[in-house]
C-alpha cells in the first residue's frame, strides 16, 4: 500500500511507503490532507519534482487471466461456454 503525496500547490508527487509518511508526519514536514485514501500534503516547497505517472490497468481480466487470452482459455479446456469474452 502506498500513501499519496501532494506538494504545497496540491500537485501530485510520487507515492511513498507508510513508514516514510509516518516519518514526514512526525517530523512536522507534512500534514494529513485526506484520510481515505490516505493523502498527505507537504508543508515545504519541493524544488525539483518529477513525479512518475501512476500506472493504469488496461483491459479486462477474468479470474486473473488477461482479456486477450480469454478465447484461448475457451478453446483449450474443451468446455463450451455460453458467454463470450
Amino acid at each position: 500500500m502506498k500513501v499519496f503525496v501532494l506538494d504545497t500547490n496540491k500537485k501530485t508527487q510520487n507515492p511513498v511507503n507508510p513508514a516514510k509518511a509516518r516519518l514526514l508526519l512526525s517530523e512536522g514536514k507534512a500534514a494529513v490532507f485526506r484520510q481515505y485514501p490516505l493523502t498527505i500534503i507537504l508543508k515545504e516547497d519541493v524544488v525539483e519534482a518529477n513525479p512518475k505517472p501512476l500506472r493504469k490497468t488496461v483491459g479486462k481480466t477474468i479470474q486473473g487471466i488477461g482479456w486477450k487470452y480469454c478465447r484461448v482459455l475457451h478453446l483449450s479446456d474443451g468446455y463450451s461456454y455460453n458467454t463470450t469474452c
